[in-house]
């Protein structure tokens, strides 16, 4: 499929559930999850527009995980109230998240900085910890957002110990992933 072809209908379907979405907590009149829908949105947008304006272009594969991910986490996860239905789920996500969060963000370094090639094993130990990064800065806006919005996505340390070791888990199989699948 070509690539643009496959941004229009990810994009499609993505904007199509965030509308969804939207809509029913208009309807809910539950004002964050509008807003954390909203921004996610943008977000979206935004990085569709630097891609084009820097001319830079992430593998489609990496978007869809992504996409994945983020509706993973507000459709799946809130909207339908997985989260709470299936408890392995959140930390299933946590795993998933930071391994298609890890390629993203890994190929959005070489696409736009283009540093120098080193050796796999330092590639794979920089996606490592690149990937625990990014788990770590989750944990922290759960945080805030717990503080902020009075929720409970962060009941206790046990659970966010074991969101920080799904966390690692998803960051290893992005290394080993980039390295063996996307650039072998």
């Amino acid at each position: 499929m070509e690539y643009n072809t496959f941004i229009f209908i990810s994009t499609f379907i993505f904007s199509l559930l965030e509308g969804i979405m939207i809509r029913g907590y208009l309807k809910k009149k539950k004002l964050p999850a509008i807003l954390q829908n909203l921004v996610i949105l943008v977000l979206y947008y935004a990085f569709l527009f630097l891609q084009v304006h820097f001319n830079f272009y992430i593998e489609p594969l990496v978007i869809i995980l992504v996409i994945i991910s983020i509706l993973g986490h507000l459709f799946i996860g809130e909207y339908l109230g997985i989260y709470v239905k299936i408890k392995i789920y959140d930390k299933i996500l946590h795993a998933f998240g930071t391994f298609s969060f890890t390629l993203f963000f890994y190929s959005l370094i070489i696409k736009t900085i283009h540093p120098i090639s080193e050796p796999q094993s330092y590639t794979r130990l920089f996606i490592i910890a690149l990937g625990i990064g990014l788990g770590a800065i989750f944990e922290l806006i759960e945080f805030l957002v717990d503080l902020i919005f009075k929720s409970k996505s962060q009941p206790n340390l046990i659970d966010t110990d074991i969101d920080l070791v799904a966390d690692l888990i998803g960051a290893i199989v992005a290394a080993f992933t980039y390295n063996f699948f996307i650039y072998p």
